[in-house]
């Protein structure tokens, strides 16, 4: 009886303990994301949408602060921001009506595996238009985790002129990240009401 037991507790014990399989969130370089898959969900207002599980956000979609990353299909109704999406469906971007200067909004990206690339990079693009006080943003990298980022990228003020401008292209160099697993972060800081920066296409 007493054998019984102790190997029934050593059982449970290995269940409780057992590492989760991290690996299969790690991707693979190339790595595209068009925010246009089924795991994204844009409802067309700053509540009832969806980011895919494998990136991250803080304030999350689901949180009820205004100033968070959410995908969006249609141009924002304040008139800021893209008219139109660049690769067919969905961009994301921080709604700013309501926000405090100051506030700061999150998006990383899942660990991604560049050691088969020669010449690591990051491609995106930004869409910046607003009526004056348009979020800045930068773009960060860390490769151990995110216990620690690195400024790679930063952009205050307006970009395009219109609503209707087309987006524009970002080139950012990593080479010094050869061989390395890394995670992008894209971080906005509100300057206050209003202005709707968005990115899309990101590899």
């Amino acid at each position: 009886m007493r054998k019984f037991l102790f190997s029934l507790s050593l059982a449970v014990l290995c269940v409780v303990v057992s590492a989760p399989n991290l690996s299969a969130q790690v991707q693979t370089a190339p790595f595209i994301e068009t925010f246009d898959g089924p795991s994204w969900l844009a409802s067309g207002s700053n509540t009832g949408n969806q980011l895919d599980p494998l990136w991250t956000a803080t304030p999350d979609a689901t949180n009820s602060a205004v100033h968070k990353w959410i995908p969006r299909s249609t141009g924002p109704t304040s008139g800021n921001g893209p008219l139109n999406d660049q690769t067919g469906l969905n961009f994301l971007y921080c709604e700013e009506s309501g926000s405090a200067i100051g506030q700061i909004a999150d998006l990383i990206t899942p660990s991604i595996d560049v050691s088969g690339l020669t010449t690591p990079a990051l491609y995106f693009y930004q869409h910046r238009f607003s009526a004056g006080s348009i979020s800045d943003m930068d773009v960060d990298v860390s490769n151990d985790g995110g216990a620690t980022w690195t400024n790679m990228y930063n952009i205050t003020g307006d970009v395009q002129t219109s609503s209707s401008a087309p987006w524009d292209s970002v080139f950012i160099n990593l080479a010094s990240y050869i061989g390395d697993t890394i995670q992008i972060r894209f971080r906005q800081i509100s300057n206050g009401c209003c202005g709707d920066a968005a990115i899309d296409d990101v590899r």
